[in-house]
């Protein structure tokens, strides 16, 4: 099933909680960035890295527009996650020629997104990507039904998307064994962090999150509310 930008972007706004705004290009070989610093930061990148990278924050400050915020540039901060205006959480990514980005002004103490070709994550990939009480319980099924979520690459992207909305909060690093990701209905996944010397955020130790697949696209927003 081909799918386009216009495709990805309506099936990520179904999924997107209250108030955010969610943008999806596609990457193009000849775009570049109308900022200086943004251009800079990739002078020397690959032509695939420079061309993934503008896309993003083409996407990016497209989400913004629509909360209202004129174009301004989005320098790369620690741990190369965007440095969004004051007032805002956002995130970024991108995968298989797509660009996506999710803003929201307020109701959030952070928010992320992830974009994966559903199937990616292969079993001899998921102890890197599992917790220990994910081990514990064995590898996931890869095998999947057409339309269905493979369990390991949702496992992948939920988290992604989860330290993405967990960061900005915390300024705490959490790798893929310090929480676990599971989904809890048809479209929705619980992350819960378990590293014992990872914070929590805002006292809570869960962040919660929806996906949806479109063709070979799993798609992924997680979200710390307020």
């Amino acid at each position: 099933m081909d799918v386009s930008a216009t495709d990805l972007e309506k099936a990520f706004s179904a999924i997107a909680p209250p108030n955010a705004a969610v943008r999806v290009v596609q990457v193009d070989a000849d775009a570049a960035s109308p900022f200086a610093e943004e251009a800079r930061h990739v002078a020397r990148a690959q032509p695939k890295r420079r061309a993934e990278f503008f896309a993003g924050r083409q996407a990016a400050r497209l989400a913004l527009g629509d909360l209202g915020v004129d174009p301004i540039a989005l320098p790369v901060g620690h741990r190369r996650m965007p440095l969004w205006p004051k007032g805002i959480v956002g995130a970024i990514t991108h995968a298989g020629g797509f660009a996506a980005a999710i803003t929201a002004r307020s109701g959030y103490h952070g928010i992320g997104i992830d974009l994966e070709r559903n199937g990616r994550v292969r079993p001899d990939l998921a102890r890197f990507i599992s917790s220990a009480n994910e081990r514990l319980k064995g590898p996931s099924d890869p095998g999947i039904k057409e339309g269905d979520a493979c369990p390991l690459t949702l496992r992948f992207a939920g988290k992604e998307a989860g330290f993405k909305a967990y960061f900005p909060s915390t300024g705490h690093f959490l790798g893929f064994s310090g929480a676990s990701c599971h989904a809890v209905s048809h479209d929705r996944f619980l992350i819960t962090i378990e590293a014992q010397e990872a914070p929590g955020v805002a006292g809570r130790r869960e962040i919660e999150g929806r996906y949806a697949l479109l063709g070979a696209h799993l798609m992924a927003l997680a979200w710390v509310s307020a």
